[in-house]
This record gives structure tokens, C-alpha cells and sequence, in this order.
């Protein structure tokens, strides 16, 4: 297992779409389960102050693509540059 910071949205108020906000969790994943690995820019969301206000606004970010073993995959936002991220999951090979 890898530990890593997960990026999503959240919504602060049920129902309206104007309210929605970037959050950051703590993840662990199975790097056997991971099919692919990008670059992903967040740029707008940092312009638009969607993090929180004590985020680091100089992490770069990666999208982490999963097998989850059923009809189809999913993917993460993690806080982590694809370089940096490739070399953590090169331990896992």
C-alpha cells in the first residue's frame, strides 16, 4: 500500500451546484491496482480559491487511474507530480 493525498469536490450544500468546494484526504491504495498514471493541471481550481487556505499551492498533481476488479475502473486526483509518483510506485515492481 502507498499512502497518498487525495484531491476531490465536495458539495457544501445539498443541491446547489455554486457551493462546491476542493477537499484533500489521506488515502492508501494498492499500487498492483493501478493501470495508468497522468499529469493532471488544477490550475483553474487553485485561480478560483477552491482549496483550502492552507493547502500549498505548489504541488503539482497526477490522475491515477484504478482496476477495481469489476465493469470498469476509476480514477484519483492525488497532490503528487507523475515523476515523483512513478518513482514511489517503481518500488512496487
Amino acid at each position: 500500500m502507498i499512502k497518498l493525498v487525495e484531491v476531490y469536490k465536495q458539495n457544501l450544500e445539498p443541491y446547489r451546484h455554486n457551493d462546491i468546494t476542493t477537499a484533500v484526504r489521506t488515502l492508501a491504495i494498492n499500487p498492483k491496482l493501478i493501470t495508468a498514471v497522468y499529469s493532471h493541471d488544477m490550475t483553474q481550481e487553485m485561480e478560483q480559491g477552491l482549496f483550502p487556505k492552507d493547502f500549498d499551492r505548489r504541488h503539482e498533481f497526477s490522475r491515477i487511474v484504478m482496476n477495481s476488479n469489476s465493469a470498469g475502473g476509476f480514477s484519483l486526483i492525488v497532490a503528487e507530480s507523475l515523476d515523483r509518483l512513478l518513482v514511489t510506485l517503481a518500488a512496487y515492481v
